[in-house]
């Protein structure tokens, strides 16, 4: 519906509107809606129809997935990535790959970025201009991904890990951050300044902004049957629950520091989404998608 009101009634990104608003204008704030006018532009060029969101969410979760294998073959090894990949599609990926929905598409672009970072950091020589193609498509699959679905950052999370590459000279790493915080200057306007002002000034509240931390936590302290049900049956079932398990055990006992940071990292950011989510993340399984993956590696590791 997003899409089509660009189409029938204002196409400015800027202001996105639902149909549920009544007599209201239905401008409300919302996730940046990247994937919304990719499905816009299709109408125009092609007349409306439903499915291009489906199309368009699948090529770039497909996309995502060899991001993953790229990864992880280079960081382990391509047995590995495989299997992780194969599992990774077979998960609650394929189920909200196939959907008009900013999941798997945001996580998709994050993984993009991720691999950019690694990329740019593995070049050892002065920067020429195969440097400045992996730095914009850093910084534009970064910002893009960030920008969809502002949870979805958990998935970025080890990319802290890259800057402990040895042998990568400083300017490198610095020249990284530093862009990876310019970043961070437009998803904060658009979640913190002009989503809560589309909210407030046209008067149609669709977003979640996520709890208090104090508030969202104590919702998941009070429902912890319907926490772990999310990672054990609604993620990956009970069998992908039992085969990460196995894996983190092998992980733990193979003293994989590198899986280990990975793992710990992801995890300190999810929590993060856990407990501002509260109840709300218990009743929703798309918020399991930035987490998949890591799962996906740590299973077949």
């Amino acid at each position: 519906m997003v899409a089509r009101n660009y189409q029938e009634v204002d196409a400015n990104i800027l202001y996105p509107r639902v149909d549920m608003a009544g007599e209201k204008s239905g401008i409300t704030g919302m996730e940046f809606p990247i994937l919304n006018y990719l499905m816009f532009l299709c109408d125009e060029a092609f007349g409306f129809t439903h499915w291009y969101g489906r199309l368009i969410n699948l090529i770039f979760s497909t996309l995502g997935v060899w991001f993953f294998f790229l990864i992880v073959r280079r960081f382990f090894d391509a047995k590995i990535a495989l299997y992780a990949m194969l599992l990774l599609s077979c998960s609650l990926w394929f189920l909200f790959s196939r959907k008009s929905m900013p999941d798997t598409f945001a996580v998709s672009l994050l993984l993009g970025a991720l691999w950019m970072a690694v990329m740019f950091l593995s070049e050892r020589n002065r920067f020429v201009l195969k440097d400045a193609a992996w730095l914009a498509l850093f910084v534009l699959l970064l910002l893009a991904g960030l920008l969809s679905k502002i949870p979805a950052g958990a998935v970025i999370a080890p990319i802290v890990l890259l800057l402990f590459i040895r042998n990568v000279p400083l300017w490198r790493k610095l020249l990284m951050v530093a862009l990876f915080m310019v970043c961070l200057i437009p998803v904060y306007w658009w979640y913190y300044i002009w989503s809560p002002r589309l909210t407030a000034d046209f008067g149609f509240t669709h977003f979640f902004m996520g709890n208090d931390m104090a508030f969202g936590l104590k919702s998941i302290v009070q429902n912890p049957a319907g926490l772990a049900r999310q990672f054990y049956f609604i993620s990956m079932r009970v069998t992908g629950f039992v085969a990460f398990l196995v894996g983190l055990f092998f992980m733990i006992k193979s003293g994989n520091r590198r899986l280990i940071w990975v793992v710990v990292l992801s995890f300190l950011a999810f929590s993060v989404v856990i407990i501002m989510g509260g109840n709300t993340f218990i009743r929703h399984s798309y918020y399991m998608i930035p987490v998949v993956s890591g799962y996906r590696l740590n299973s077949f590791s």
